[in-house]
């Protein structure tokens, strides 16, 4: 929620959703990884179910796994951060930002990988307006 004061998201409603709307097992998350295919189908109708119930004028997707169950199969938040593709906001979770700033020189980015962030969601209040 931060982030999205941060981006200008004032004025505009906005709510935060996770794509496991399921319960999966712990045989679903193999230690470390991100949700299997058969945890992304068992889940997928329950998200889309709430996209659909809410209609957003613009989604913003944290993940590749998120991206590919809204229907992207080519697009990764990776390839593809900072695009808007139909109504869906590609971006990577901040922790995902923080993981390849460490491994690439090995030290913290410290506070500004939050400003990729930011410029990403600036672009789906844009969007959404």
């Amino acid at each position: 929620e931060f982030v999205c004061q941060k981006a200008g998201f004032a004025g505009l409603t906005y709510r935060l959703v996770n794509l496991l709307k399921c319960t999966p097992t712990e045989a679903d998350f193999p230690k470390g990884k991100p949700p299997t295919a058969t945890v992304i189908s068992k889940c997928k109708p329950y998200v889309l179910e709430e996209i659909e119930r809410s209609q957003p004028k613009v989604i913003i997707s944290l993940s590749t796994a998120v991206t590919k169950a809204l229907g992207y199969k080519k697009h990764s938040n990776t390839g593809n951060r900072g695009e808007i593709v139909d109504n869906v906001l590609i971006t990577l979770h901040p922790r995902v930002l923080s993981m390849i700033r460490q491994n690439a020189s090995g030290k913290l980015w410290g506070n500004d990988y939050f400003e990729v962030i930011r410029r990403d969601f600036e672009k789906a209040a844009k969007s959404a307006e």
